[in-house]
């Protein structure tokens, strides 16, 4: 899972000018962050290119956390649990 945790925070420290050092799985999307409006869709737009999933409105209503993003995601890469 490290290198899924690592893509992910990758994009969000690049969609936010922050270092990846800075962001851990529990760093609040919403408050911390400040994912609002504007920057939730850039976000989503990148995890779709990067990992070929599709991510409705309605998912991400559930992104809390980092790692509410990346359990997400796992759950979405059939390949990845083999």
């Amino acid at each position: 899972m490290a290198n899924l945790e690592s893509n992910v925070k990758a994009i969000i420290a690049k969609q936010f000018k922050v270092p990846v050092d800075e962001l851990t799985t529990d760093a609040d999307l919403t408050n911390g962050l400040a994912v609002g409006g504007l920057g939730r869709p850039q976000i989503l737009t990148a995890l779709q290119e990067r990992f070929d999933i599709y991510i409705t409105d309605e998912d991400t209503d559930g992104f809390t956390t980092i790692q509410d993003v990346i359990d997400y995601v796992a759950t979405r890469l059939w390949w990845y649990a083999i």
